[in-house]
């Protein structure tokens, strides 16, 4: 696939097929991800892959959170922590939420899966978490960036959809003692993998 074709045809995806993904095409896209610019080369990113039981557990967890109202633990020392986005960001993000919306209604389908989506991965067969060590400056957390970019676009390349997603991550704090990481580590991103459901969620 051309590279434009890849970027111009990537998009978000947020309805999934049940079918796994195989473990040998998780590693290919995984390689193009670790293959990404970084600070100084220091690589600092980290990905965590769930899929089966694991996925399950997560997704469980995260749904007894949202269930208790649990109160957020939004990781503090994120540069972006207490900042308001600029009134023109926000139009546009809910721009998109409303014709989804819409979208999803014309269709029948059901609305309340939008707004729980985000703490399941939309019901991907997969999650993959991004991580990297804290006390780096802005520069690491750029090149996690990138490297999610290129996991992103070798997705889209190998017939799979993603959903990069940072709701989640409210409960950052209480994922990384889920998944049994050390404390010197700090959630970026979550991840949504698998293969695209014919839906009008996905026009989007």
């Amino acid at each position: 696939m051309e590279i434009y074709e890849a970027i111009f045809g990537r998009k978000s995806i947020r309805a999934f097929r049940p079918d796994p993904v195989p473990r040998p095409l998780l590693e290919k896209i995984l390689t193009a991800a670790i293959w990404a610019p970084s600070n100084s080369n220091v690589q600092p990113w980290e990905f965590i892959v769930l899929a089966g039981r694991a996925k399950q557990d997560l997704d469980a967890f995260l749904d007894g959170l949202l269930k208790s109202a649990a109160r957020s633990d939004y990781d503090p020392s994120l540069p972006e922590e207490g900042f308001t986005l600029p009134a023109e960001f926000r139009e546009r993000s809910h721009k998109l939420i409303t014709t989804m919306v819409q979208e999803v209604k014309a269709a029948g389908g059901d609305v309340s899966k939008l707004s729980r989506g985000s703490f399941n991965f939309f019901s991907a067969p997969v999650a993959i978490m991004a991580a990297m060590d804290r006390g780096h400056g802005l520069g690491p957390i750029v090149s996690v960036a990138a490297a999610i970019q290129n996991l992103l676009l070798a997705a889209y390349a190998e017939g799979l959809g993603t959903c990069w997603e940072a709701m989640p991550l409210i409960y950052a704090g209480r994922i990384r003692e889920h998944l049994g990481l050390p404390e010197r580590k700090r959630l970026v991103a979550g991840i949504a993998v698998g293969f695209p459901a014919d839906s009008p969620v996905n026009r989007f």
